[in-house]
């Protein structure tokens, strides 16, 4: 799981991600409608990201509701 900081759908860090052959679970799950990922985000872009190598196959994925797990803005 990565804080960048910057939008993981193609932020110089992400494009970098994707150049070692990473991809980010969330967006490859929900396209790249994917959610904002903090509540104050007027972007409505993710700014973190969960990195996975090929190999590996999703089957579920997503987020919380802001507040809904523990008080949180993320």
């Amino acid at each position: 799981m990565l804080d960048g900081n910057s939008n993981m759908k193609g932020s110089d860090l992400s494009r970098a991600l994707l150049q070692l052959s990473l991809f980010e679970a969330i967006l490859e799950w929900h396209g790249t409608d994917g959610p904002a990922t903090h509540k104050r985000n007027s972007t409505n872009s993710p700014i973190y990201g969960i990195w996975l190598s090929p190999g590996l196959q999703i089957e579920k994925g997503g987020y919380f509701e802001y507040d809904e797990v523990i008080p949180s803005d993320h």
